[in-house]
């Protein structure tokens, strides 16, 4: 039974690890190590999901303790004593030598601030800047805070006056209107509505058990706050039109198991969830079983699918007993066919190039998370990122020129979004350890991480996770860096995670996984995680899949060919 219980924590910290969700993970490992305190892997997992770096230090000692040969655990732990940015200070010296002073680590340089100056960000470092633009966002905050709480109670002393001056002339019963409530309307669908939408919403093709949010938009295309009266409204009779608006003009490909407990595999089902089916792959000949099976000589999982520009291919992680390697086979299944040969423990979120023949991939081969490039065919992977920060989550521009990534090179264990120019080559790192690209744009700051960049098919828009409000929430920003929005409406920030946005490839749909409640605002989470749609204002949200299984990651099929944007005009700038 103990055994059963560790091994049912190790997988869940093990994806929340994968998911970036390191204060779960590490609450998941410490369950394990409360009851083997020797548990090698949870250590190894646990250096993984630490939250600084004397935390993955210690970590990676207590493993080598427990084995001393452990090879990954002593690379990880080469690569931390011999960054730079981990050093520490030299001692000072009132005589210093011209060879030592050569070979002492840079420091960055600590900058006195005029508050009454603007800021030359030009002539400072990159760390300084980054770290007072966040202490000033948190500044303003908290000054928005003062005066948003000054502003309703100085609201709630007027109502009170005026309550307590009508109240004797006021006979009338009062009744009070609940701050949400949700009526079903049928059988198979619910819209919960803040005012009654304009147009119609897109139909389903077949009545299934879906969700519906729906927000009316303000003219900024910003999705609007929660109004303390809300009304049920019937969803209208619509008819079934495939067109740019309808999910069913395209098919999906996911990662889902078929029930608790059950492996990863890949299913393809309608736009809107319906008519799920089960996609067989093949290892030399041999069909990898949708369920598994006590006969079964490993553990076999599927991830991260990803289908080829022209959608005769898909390339997807598949891990056989704790290894992880990037796979591709023919989109409607078959025999697969092995890209890559690194023997890690974790190699994920591949992506194609828009020329149908590179992938691009994170994987922590080298002892870090770093991001690779790769023909389909198996050629030799190139590292893009050869430093010692933590680089994952690759995404395409449209026009192949550049990368969307997460990374951590400026502010260690806080991941952000960056733009990085795609050289197809190795650019030789700098005196700190950080690989400098030519264009490189950051594009996100703020606490918390910043993870999962997708870039919307026109090159407009970057769809992305980020944790700065507790839970994992869907955001969008202008592809240069300006105007983030929140779209992950309604939740109030409970335990609602959003995970692996994807658009549709017509760009009016953003395909997530989430453990969102069916209505707004409801306390608690879903067991396991759903498909859901959203539009790119976050004023419609749609759950399309359901019933026991875990619907992990999703990408899109376009059934028909024109509705993806035409970006032979893309230009990349960087706001920053």
């Amino acid at each position: 039974m103990e055994q059963n219980q560790i091994r049912e924590w190790m997988r869940e910290g093990i994806e929340a690890a994968r998911n970036n969700n390191k204060i779960i993970a590490r609450d998941f490992f410490r369950r394990v190590l409360e009851l083997d305190p020797n548990n090698e892997l949870a250590w190894m997992w646990m250096a993984q999901a630490a939250d600084s770096t004397s935390e993955r230090q210690q970590a990676l000692e207590r493993v080598l303790e427990i084995n001393p040969n452990n090879e990954r655990a002593l690379q990880a732990l080469r690569r931390i004593q011999s960054d730079t940015r981990y050093a520490p200070p030299a001692q000072e010296s009132s005589t210093v030598s011209p060879s030592s002073s050569s070979q002492a680590p840079r420091k960055p340089v600590e900058i006195e601030r005029d508050w009454l100056r603007p800021v030359d960000r030009q002539n400072m470092p990159r760390e300084l800047w980054a770290k007072n633009r966040r202490q000033n966002n948190n500044l303003l905050l908290y000054l928005l805070g003062a005066v948003a709480l000054a502003l309703i109670g100085f609201g709630g002393l007027l109502l009170f006056n005026y309550l307590e001056e009508n109240n004797g002339d006021n006979n009338t019963e009062t009744t009070t209107t609940p701050f949400l409530s949700v009526a079903d309307i049928d059988a198979t669908n619910t819209i919960i509505a803040l005012t009654p939408t304009s147009t119609p919403l897109p139909p389903t093709s077949t009545p299934r058990p879906t969700t519906i949010y729906a927000l009316t938009p303000t003219a900024t295309g910003l999705p609007p706050t929660l109004a303390p009266t809300l009304t049920n409204t019937p969803r209208p009779t619509v008819t079934n039109t495939p067109g740019p608006s309808d999910p069913n003009a395209f098919s999906i490909i996911y990662a889902a198991n078929s029930a608790p407990g059950e492996p990863s595999r890949l299913y393809r089902a309608n736009g809107d969830g319906s008519n799920p089916q089960f996609i067989e792959l093949t290892i030399d000949g041999v069909p990898i079983p949708e369920r598994s099976s006590a006969d079964d000589e490993r553990r076999i999982e599927i991830y991260d699918p990803a289908l080829s520009p022209a959608g005769e291919f898909v390339a997807f992680t598949m891990e056989i007993d704790g290894v992880q390697e990037i796979f591709v086979a023919p989109d409607t299944g078959g025999e697969v066919f092995q890209v890559t040969l690194t023997n890690a423990s974790e190699t994920r979120g591949v992506a194609w190039h828009p020329d149908g023949e590179t992938l691009a991939y994170y994987s922590n081969a080298d002892g870090d998370f770093d991001i690779y490039t790769v023909l389909y065919t198996r050629s030799d992977p190139i590292n893009l990122t050869q430093n010692n920060a933590d680089d994952r989550y690759p995404s395409w521009s449209p026009d192949g020129k550049y990368l969307a990534i997460a990374s951590d090179r400026y502010s260690t264990g806080n991941l952000e979004v960056f733009v990085i120019n795609y050289a197809g080559e190795v650019v030789p790192p700098d005196e700190f350890g950080r690989t400098p690209f030519s264009g490189e744009c950051q594009l996100t700051d703020a606490s918390g991480d910043s993870y999962s960049p997708a870039w919307s098919p026109d090159g407009k828009h970057i769809a992305f996770i980020t944790t700065r409000e507790q839970d994992a929430d869907l955001y969008i920003m202008n592809a240069d860096g300006s105007n983030e929005r929140n779209l992950s409406v309604g939740d109030n920030n409970v335990d609602w995670q959003e995970r692996n946005p994807s658009w549709s490839p017509d760009g009016n749909w953003i395909m997530v996984s989430s453990n969102r409640l069916p209505t707004v605002g409801e306390i608690g989470v879903n067991s396991t995680y759903k498909l859901w749609l959203t539009t790119p204002r976050g004023d419609l949200w749609q759950q399309i899949t359901s019933g026991e299984s875990n619907e992990i990651e999703g990408d899109w099929f376009a059934i028909l060919p024109e509705f993806r944007p035409d970006v032979s005009g893309f230009v990349y700038v960087c706001a920053s």
